[in-house]
């Protein structure tokens, strides 16, 4: 099973963090890259947490791919990112 990734809303509904959730298969620590249109990588990090956010504040609005890797770089989530 791949990770899990559930957008959260603010108050004001705007999305400001992404919270993933690991499956207990996947092996720590689990890396992200969040990469905008031209692949440009906008936010990376690292997570040894089996829930943990990504604060996605600071992008651009735009579309972005969210990558998530396990220990041994094998892609383990791939999700389409939409900053409005």
């Amino acid at each position: 099973m791949k990770a899990l990734m559930i957008p959260l809303s603010s108050k004001h509904d705007a999305l400001q963090d992404i919270v993933c959730k690991k499956h207990q298969n996947v092996t720590n620590p689990l890396h992200y890259f969040i990469c905008d249109g031209s692949g440009k990588i906008a936010l990376t990090g690292d997570s040894n947490n089996g829930y943990f956010s990504i604060n996605i504040e600071s992008l651009s609005p735009g579309v972005y791919i969210l990558k998530l890797y396990n220990a041994y770089t094998i892609n383990v989530s791939t999700t389409k990112v939409v900053v409005k």
